[in-house]
């Protein structure tokens, strides 16, 4: 009897600590903590990282499609992505920039913005072993016309009174098999107009500017943009300007010519700089040349240098 005793306590025992197992994982699936939610989106994964904001991949979870979502902690003073929020829905209709899905504060408290998930950005593109067999011929032809529709992008975005001042690879989204079919087919347009192929995103150092103004803005205290790809008046704290986009844009553009990179760290070398752009070719030079000159204007009857829209065109023409 004592053995059976024995054993039945034991069984008992056994018993007991699965019970236990089982309570404490059924405890631990309660303390996980669910996934953030705004509105009918989920964050799934962190993408990137800053100083004051993130960007997750995120989903619809009615629909299971797939979205960008950049994030602010509720607590940041600075409030970036609320002026962000204004400047996209200042461009609404523009085709290259985005329509914003959602603006709210997700459970966690954050702020977020929900945008469509789009084409990889040239940053990330210029990494893809493909890009790397191209030859110096195919990325100079490639560089032309990201070029072509980037200071397209550009001016319908400042014909809306908006400067981007953070042009650089990582900014910039193209969907290449759309490119190559549009800019074949505008390169004799002298519109503005942008049809989907290439996106600007991150508005969060954008600003509103008036055209026809001499000065289209305050003098910053301190470089607006990033050292490698900004404009070398950007450096020098210069009013911002729409030349400074374009002037950006350039840089982007040796940075597709040379296959993922520019030689240099900052924009604020101007020998340096002057040099590559004399290396990266005649047609680089010289649309570099055109976008320091490339105002508001059209022409000379507003003293404004070349002026955007015959930027555009010379840009389209060199496709």
């Amino acid at each position: 009897m004592s053995g059976y005793v024995r054993f039945a306590s034991r069984e008992q025992a056994e018993e007991e600590e699965e019970e236990e197992d089982s309570s404490q994982e059924e405890e631990e699936e309660e303390e996980q903590e669910p996934d953030d939610m705004v509105d009918k989106y989920r964050l799934i994964e962190e993408l990137s990282s800053g100083s004051f904001s993130a960007v997750f991949r995120g989903e619809n979870v009615r629909t299971g499609g797939a979205v960008a979502v950049k994030t602010e902690r509720i607590d940041n003073d600075l409030g970036l992505l609320r002026h962000e929020i204004q400047m996209y829905m200042r461009l609404r209709g523009t085709p290259s920039i985005f329509l914003p899905k959602w603006y709210g504060v997700s459970r966690n408290q954050l702020r977020c913005l929900v945008l469509p998930m789009g084409a990889p950005s040239l940053k990330v593109a210029a990494q893809d072993a493909a890009m790397a067999r191209l030859s110096a011929a195919n990325r100079e032809d490639l560089a032309r016309r990201v070029f072509a529709e980037l200071v397209a992008a550009l001016a319908a975005v400042h014909a809306r009174g908006v400067l981007h001042r953070d042009v650089k690879p990582a900014n910039v989204l193209v969907d290449f098999i759309a490119l190559m079919q549009q800019t074949s087919s505008n390169s004799n347009s002298n519109s503005n107009s942008n049809r989907g192929a290439l996106k600007l995103i991150d508005l969060g150092l954008a600003t509103p500017f008036t055209k026809g103004l001499e000065s289209l803005g305050r003098r910053p205290s301190a470089l607006i943009g990033s050292p490698a790809y900004a404009s070398m008046a950007a450096h020098a704290c210069a009013p911002p300007a729409p030349e400074q986009d374009m002037e950006s844009a350039c840089y982007v553009s040796l940075f597709m010519q040379r296959g993922g990179n520019v030689p240099w760290t900052t924009t604020g070398d101007v020998g340096v700089v002057d040099a590559a752009m004399a290396a990266g070719g005649e047609w680089q030079r010289a649309m570099w040349v055109a976008a320091l000159g490339s105002g508001t204007g059209s022409g000379d009857d507003e003293g404004s240098g070349l002026g955007s829209d015959a930027l555009v065109q010379l840009a389209r023409e060199s496709v």
